[in-house]
């Protein structure tokens, strides 16, 4: 699947980021392989900068109702290049999802 712009969301307040790193939540059911590739968040090139955060919930199907999802996986991605043609993102740094009860 592609981008979809409707599920990228800043965190906290952007406007007054200043010289320092922005962080975003991103969700989607993507697997790693395409989130990593180059070009895959250019949609939102002109909100990020290099070194900004994106938190990728990976959940198993984004047409359910979000209540009826079942998270996969979430990765921290940070912008390391942006030219003028594509965003570039670090290959995702998987959090533990668990659940113990």
């Amino acid at each position: 699947m592609a981008f979809i712009r409707k599920n990228f969301t800043p965190i906290g307040g952007q406007s007054t980021r200043g010289s320092g790193m922005a962080a975003y939540a991103y969700r989607t059911d993507d697997v790693t392989a395409d989130i990593d590739t180059t070009g895959y968040f250019n949609d939102v090139k002109n909100l990020l900068t290099v070194g900004d955060l994106i938190t990728v919930v990976r959940v198993n199907d984004v047409t359910l109702p979000v209540n009826s999802q079942t998270v996969a996986g979430v990765e921290r991605h940070y912008v390391l290049t942006i030219t003028t043609t594509d965003v570039d993102v670090s290959n995702g740094n998987a959090d533990a999802v668990t659940n113990i009860d």
